[in-house]
Formats: structure tokens, C-alpha cells, sequence
């Protein structure tokens, strides 16, 4: 291992360790979701399509996978596609297309937002203190942040209000997970896969719930997720 993979190592060690409270603030949302559904479930279940090489988009773009084109980026888009399925399943049974509900903030303090199932990893450059409406509103540019990548790999779909509007962000949509932009919105909306044994076998991936319940869909990045 090379000084510089050392020193970026212990560069994200201390990171971890100085928003600790925020990681343990959002795997304790997540705690929530799966003590409040009724599914209890002991693993989620993965389209391995997440995974797999789409075909090239209209631009003519190499193929990659869904996963693949967002490991590489900032942000916490495949987090939050996977807490989004974690979310899901937990509430409803296989087989249910399963249309979002959850706003991007929570509204007075009740209820959970995307924006709070993910850690507040928000910091001033001058270092400065955060105020509480600073940490909100950075909670709020990263969920905004993840959705748009996710509307732009095909995994999610915005509707509604136009850009800039208020609450445009509460009309998500979230979609399966081909990311294939040739197929129509609505023939995509997020369903509940259906484990059997006439299904392949390589068709689907399953997550421990442990994976979401003890944060590690915080803590890895994105590309040590895709691997």
C-alpha cells in the first residue's frame, strides 16, 4: 500500500470518527423504519440488474451499470437508492409496486425525511460553529444532491413541481433497478422482487438486514458497495 492510499485511509478513519454522532443519528433513523414495518425481514432483496451492464443510452455511452456510473461519484446517491429499497421493503409485501410517501425533510420535527436517513455530514470551511438551520439546510443540498444523480442514472423520477418550485423534491419516484431510460417511467416504478425458486438464481442479490440496522450503508463508499 502506497503513503498516499495510507494517508487517505487515515484521512477517512478521522472522518469517520469526528461525525460519528451523525452516522449513529442516521442508523438510528433506519433502526426505526424496520422496528415500525410490519416485514421484520431478515434479508432485502437486490435486483442483480443494479449491478449488471445496461445497454448504451441514447447519447451512445458505454454500458455500465447503474451502480457502476454512480461509485465513482460524490455523494450519497447508491446509499440513499439502497435506503430507499430497505424503506420499501420494510413496509410492503413482494410483488407491490410501491409508490414514495416520505417527504424530502420531515415537517415540525415529525416523521422522517429522506434527508434524515442519512448522515449530517455538513461542515464550514472556516470552522465556524453550524447553526441549526445551517445543518438542516445541508442535509437538505445532500438528499437533493443524491436524488438528482439518481434521476440522472435512471433510478429515480421527478415529477411534479418545476425545478426550483417548493416541494419539488417530495414528488419522487423511485424506479427499478435496470437505470434503462429507453423504457417508460411508468412501466419502471419501484416493485418488491419476488423470490421463488423459478426465478434465476443470479436474478437477485440479498442484503442482510444487518448491512442497513448496524451502518455499513453509511460507512462504505459507494464503490466498496458496488463490489
Amino acid at each position: 500500500m502506497s503513503w498516499r492510499e495510507v494517508g487517505r485511509h487515515e484521512k477517512r478513519a478521522q472522518a469517520l470518527v469526528e461525525h460519528s454522532a451523525a452516522y449513529e443519528t442516521a442508523r438510528t433513523e433506519l433502526a426505526k423504519i424496520y422496528d415500525d414495518g410490519p416485514r421484520n425481514r431478515v434479508h432485502y432483496a437486490i435486483r442483480r440488474d443494479l449491478v449488471h451492464a445496461r445497454h448504451a443510452d441514447s447519447a451512445g455511452s458505454a454500458p455500465s451499470s447503474p451502480a457502476a456510473a454512480l461509485a465513482p461519484l460524490k455523494g450519497w446517491a447508491l446509499h440513499l437508492y439502497l435506503i430507499a429499497i430497505f424503506d420499501a421493503q420494510s413496509r410492503r409485501p413482494a410483488g407491490v409496486t410501491v409508490a414514495n410517501t416520505r417527504p424530502l425533510c420531515s415537517v415540525n420535527g415529525t416523521g422522517s425525511g429522506w434527508a434524515d436517513l442519512l448522515p449530517a455530514i455538513v461542515v464550514k470551511r472556516d470552522g465556524t460553529p453550524i447553526t441549526k438551520k445551517g445543518l438542516r439546510a445541508g442535509m437538505r443540498r445532500q438528499a437533493v444532491h443524491a436524488l438528482n444523480l439518481l434521476e440522472r442514472e435512471h433510478l429515480a423520477a421527478i415529477r411534479g413541481a418545476p425545478p426550483g418550485a417548493p416541494g419539488r423534491y417530495n414528488q419522487v419516484q423511485f424506479l427499478d433497478e435496470t437505470g434503462d431510460g429507453r423504457r417508460s417511467v411508468w412501466t419502471r416504478h419501484y416493485s418488491i422482487p419476488r423470490i421463488s425458486p423459478f426465478e434465476p438464481s443470479n436474478a437477485i442479490v440479498l442484503l442482510s438486514k444487518a448491512f442497513f440496522l448496524n451502518g455499513w450503508v453509511h460507512v462504505l463508499s459507494a464503490a466498496e458497495i458496488t463490489t
